[in-house]
């Protein structure tokens, strides 16, 4: 019981961190698209 506990919360935090990781490639992504527009 306690391994499976442990896969699962091992599981949230890589998908977690997967969502984090997608958000700032796409805010990086935004960043030069602006200073693109910018110059």
């Amino acid at each position: 019981m306690e391994k499976q506990k442990l896969e699962n919360l091992v599981n949230n935090y890589y998908n977690t961190w997967l969502e984090v990781q997608e958000d700032i490639n796409s805010f990086i992504l935004w960043l030069k698209t602006t200073a693109d527009s910018l110059n």
